[in-house]
């Protein structure tokens, strides 16, 4: 299994995912057992994200299901799930499976504290988004933040220090995605009329 692995592993770097893809559908074929726990989970890991990048997400939600069903603290399963819950706009379920990754990660990546709050926004759990802000602003403090180039910027109001960029997701963790978060929980409840989150920003002044 080792050997199969790192097969598939070498021909994802090499960018030929059907070979890949082929290597690790015959780890999946084999029973799961204590010795090889380990490259077990990473192959079938490995192999979920292949169909979630296709937008396989029953067969990939399978391989995660038996993924847990051996490691119920596997974070990447959950975070997977979680993605694919969010897909399908199921939010609730999302933020269910965010929480566990989160849990199990002990709150230690920011990045599925921003996806978990994120899913806890859109399923109007405002407190619980603002909570996991705070946890993973912490958390990013101190980090080499990535280029801004190319990227625009529009400050939330008049004076304001936070912003919000309007090119890719990546670029998020140097303006502010989790104040970002923030203020959107705040405008969804009501309380921030004079912002417009994806528009140009307001010539109300705060």
């Amino acid at each position: 299994m080792p050997a199969l692995l790192g097969m598939a592993a070498a021909y994802m770097i090499l960018k030929q995912t059907p070979r890949a893809r082929n290597q690790l559908k015959r780890i999946a074929k084999i029973n799961w057992n204590p010795a090889e726990a380990e490259e077990f989970e990473k192959s079938l890991l490995l192999l979920a994200d292949i169909y979630i990048q296709s937008g396989k997400y029953d067969m990939a939600g399978e391989l995660l299901k038996r993924c847990l069903r051996h490691n119920k603290s596997c974070c990447k399963a959950y975070e997977y799930t979680g993605y694919i819950m969010e897909k399908e706009q199921a939010y609730k379920d999302a933020a269910s499976n965010y929480e566990m990754a989160w849990k199990y990660g002990n709150q230690t990546n920011p990045t599925v504290g921003y996806k978990l709050a994120f899913n806890y926004l859109k399923a109007k759990r405002y407190v619980d988004a603002i909570d996991v802000c705070h946890k993973a602003k912490h958390l990013l403090q101190g980090k080499k933040p990535f280029p801004r180039k190319n990227v625009k910027l529009f400050p939330l109001c008049e004076g304001s220090g936070t912003f919000v960029a309007t090119k890719s997701l990546k670029f998020y963790r140097t303006v502010g995605v989790v104040e970002i978060i923030l203020v959107l929980c705040f405008i969804s409840s009501g309380d921030v009329p004079w912002f417009n989150p994806f528009g140009k920003r307001s010539i109300q002044k705060c």
